[in-house]
């Protein structure tokens, strides 16, 4: 019995991982063992992707505005996770300096282990010791190294990691001391974004067209990759939910959340709280790199950084910002956002073909009256299947229920199931758009 709960135990962490690829980006030591990703043992290594990484990340084809252009200082923070996003899957780990991302002791390979013959969970709790094991002898490098008087005639993981920590200014053993204290395991994301990328297509266009119309920069759609991988069933342990990761106070505040109904979790109507927060953390912060960070960190907390810095400079603020809540995440999140940014806008040089999902045209249409859920698809003629798919935002308990859909509420529906309402009964919804292109896997 009790083997069993623990294989029960991984396999729910794994679903955990698998539902939201964001867990995936926390260190070894802040996650469950368990959550490496048995979910790709099937997977067939691939051939590294051949690219000019830097030649992308200086927007060689100008597909990328100015004010998105990566600072020539911040290039090492960006090249670390584009890296992440593009040269390293999730059977990948990277144990690198937290204050220094880009200064990487080690990545260690557990595709030979994961991928073997034998049974799976056997191999992936290998996968799991010898991961550890690795750790563990940087550390213990770094232990050694903090100890020493002098640091000629190193040999072997002593002079390796020595020699990693070469570009960091100050006295050798206050540098090493920092790091031992700064070590860190990040997991590769390569897979994640593959499979956003195809999930991106399913949305991008009316994205775009949302902030189009609020007068925001289209890169700022690129977004969600950052927060979730376009992974539509994506939640923090926080509460944040859908691609955009919209807290519950802000769902509450800008979108319909109720027993039935978390408008958080339809990438479109999300989008429009998203648009909302990013264009008020511009007014209050004047910049981009201030406004995508408070995105993470919160536009009242940068504004407490700034104050403490005597600084608007991102980079200063990362440098000389010691909160306890300015952590890796909020650090890195502009950077992680350039990084996707240059990965997505080069798609076709960073990543293997993705094949973009299956498009149907849909119509907007806005609820005049509330109506029981089974009544509105009865009048559109269409499956509860088709309908959920087109509207991620409604649970399953309104079907489960039979819940009425409120007032007011604006429902995704096929253009051609969209007339039929309207010419059914004019007085109960009103068509808001004809001929939006959001694309839908069905």
């Amino acid at each position: 019995m009790k083997a069993l709960l623990q294989k029960a135990h991984i396999v729910t962490v794994v679903l955990a991982l698998t539902l939201n690829p964001a867990i995936a980006s926390v260190s070894l030591e802040e996650r469950d063992p368990s959550s490496f990703a048995p979910q790709k043992l099937n997977m067939i290594s691939q051939p590294r992707i051949m690219m000019d990484r830097l030649k992308i990340l200086s927007d060689y084809q100008n597909k990328i505005s100015e004010e998105f252009k990566i600072p020539e200082s911040f290039m090492p923070r960006v090249a670390f996770w584009f890296d992440i996003y593009t040269k390293y899957s999730a059977q990948e780990e990277i144990i690198h300096h937290a204050e220094y991302p880009w200064i990487v002791f080690r990545v260690v390979d557990l595709r030979p282990i994961l991928n073997s013959d034998g049974n799976r969970w056997s191999n992936y709790h290998k996968s799991v010791k010898f991961s550890k094991a690795q750790l563990k002898e940087i550390k213990t490098a770094l232990k050694s190294l903090s100890k020493k008087s002098n640091y000629k005639n190193l040999k072997g993981t002593e002079k390796e990691v020595f020699d990693k920590l070469e570009s960091i200014p100050g006295k050798r053993k206050s540098v090493i001391r920092e790091a031992l204290a700064n070590i860190r395991t990040q997991v590769g994301q390569r897979d994640y974004i593959e499979n956003g990328i195809a999930q991106s297509s399913l949305y991008m266009e009316k994205l775009e067209e949302i902030f189009k119309t609020n007068n925001l920069p289209l890169e700022l759609t690129r977004l969600p990759f950052v927060e979730s991988s376009f992974n539509t069933e994506a939640v923090s342990k926080v509460g944040a939910s859908g691609i955009w990761q919209v807290m519950p106070y802000i769902g509450k505040k800008l979108l319909v959340m109720d027993t039935h109904i978390d408008e958080r979790n339809s990438p479109v109507k999300s989008a429009k709280a998203a648009a909302y927060i990013l264009k008020e953390n511009k007014m209050i912060l004047k910049s981009w790199p201030l406004a995508l960070t408070a995105y993470n960190h919160g536009a009242g907390s940068i504004l407490k950084a700034i104050k403490k810095t005597s600084s608007r400079e991102l980079e200063i603020i990362i440098k000389k910002y010691h909160a306890k809540s300015f952590g890796f995440a909020s650090q890195n999140f502009y950077a992680s956002f350039l990084a996707i940014l240059h990965a997505e806008k080069y798609k076709n040089d960073a990543f293997r073909y993705v094949e973009p999902l299956q498009s149907v045209e849909y119509s907007e249409v806005k609820l005049t009256k509330r109506i029981k859920i089974k009544q509105f698809l009865s009048l559109a003629g269409i499956s509860r299947e088709e309908f959920q798919k087109m509207n991620l935002d409604i649970k399953d308990s309104a079907f489960k229920n039979n819940a009425y859909l409120p007032k007011g509420y604006v429902v995704h529906i096929p253009k051609d199931a969209a007339e039929t309402v309207v010419a059914k009964n004019g007085k109960l919804a009103l068509l808001i758009d004809s001929a939006s292109s959001m694309k839908i896997n069905l």
